[in-house]
């Protein structure tokens, strides 16, 4: 009678396999101390359905490729994809989705903040940081937003001082409860379509989405207004500025594609190569921002 048995691999080095193998299982046992001091950290509770991938997977999975360079959800994904013997220590040879770590940047941002500052802390107790900054380039990551949903400075005026005129009057004889009826019940049709044509002219389709949303009652009204006037915050010169991301700024990325986007700026320590600071700007100049990394 035969048997066939599985050969099965085996690493006498678990690091042969690892370049930096010494920064990366520093980065490690430094996970389990601060997952050791800190336990309440780790027990967050959902509301909904609970998390496939733990904060004690997901934290030193992301914390490694920020010291990688890897910065986005999606390259997170790809990272994974190329069998990187890191990763697989990590997330135990699971495979996170773009959707997953990106819940675990939004859920646990504050998490990742913590543990930066205890490495820190820990590195210039114990002599794996000399203080010594070496600034690294920033990296530019996408908005999470439609690059068509947006507005220029003007269009954004006019349908502010638009709505903050006719909102005022909201009685059946005014063009704001007509309005309403209107895109409620196709009533008033001779009196109103006219007025919307204009304004499609002067503030498009997305000018029209806000302000068919501010009419959906005094909650409705009270934060489209308040939409504007973060917009309005954010205005760059006569760039664009997007309706669903108003923080993101219309720039140019490394390629030369414009897109609403985000800086993301890193700063590493001299001696081992372990993250000091880390941050998101909107400015694209990155001479600028490596000034105000070697001031921190």
């Amino acid at each position: 009678m035969s048997m066939e048995r599985q050969c099965y691999w085996r690493c006498d080095d678990p690091s042969q396999n690892i370049k930096e193998a010494g920064l990366f299982f520093t980065i490690y046992y430094l996970f389990r101390i601060f997952k050791e001091l800190n336990p309440r950290l780790f027990k967050k509770q959902y509301n909904g359905r609970p998390r496939i991938y733990t904060p004690d997977i997901m934290l030193p999975f992301v914390c490694w490729g920020h010291m990688n360079d890897i910065i986005s959800c999606r390259n997170l994904e790809k990272w994974w994809s190329r069998n990187d013997d890191t990763c697989n220590i990590f997330l135990n040879c699971k495979k996170p989705g773009k959707s997953s770590i990106n819940e675990f940047l939004n859920d646990f941002s504050e998490l990742i903040d913590l543990f930066d500052i205890f490495i820190v802390e820990f590195g210039l107790k114990t002599g794996l940081m000399n203080g010594d900054i070496q600034y690294e380039d920033g990296t530019f990551l996408k908005g999470y937003c439609n690059e068509f949903k947006k507005l220029y400075k003007n269009q954004l005026y006019f349908l502010k001082d638009f709505i903050t005129e006719h909102s005022s009057n909201q009685t059946e004889d005014g063009l704001w409860f007509k309005m309403k009826k209107y895109f409620e019940n196709e009533e008033y049709v001779d009196e109103v379509e006219p007025i919307i044509k204009k304004l499609k002219k002067e503030i498009h389709s997305n000018g029209i989405h806000l302000l068919k949303k501010s009419l959906n009652g005094s909650d409705a009204l009270r934060e489209v207004l308040m939409r504007i006037e973060h917009m309005e915050e954010n205005i760059n010169g006569n760039n664009p500025i997007s309706i669903i991301d108003p923080d993101a700024r219309n720039m140019k990325d490394k390629d030369g594609i414009w897109g609403f986007n985000y800086n993301y700026q890193l700063a590493v320590d001299g001696k081992f190569g372990l993250i000091t600071a880390h941050y998101i700007t909107q400015s694209s100049n990155d001479r600028k921002e490596a000034l105000r990394m070697v001031g921190i």
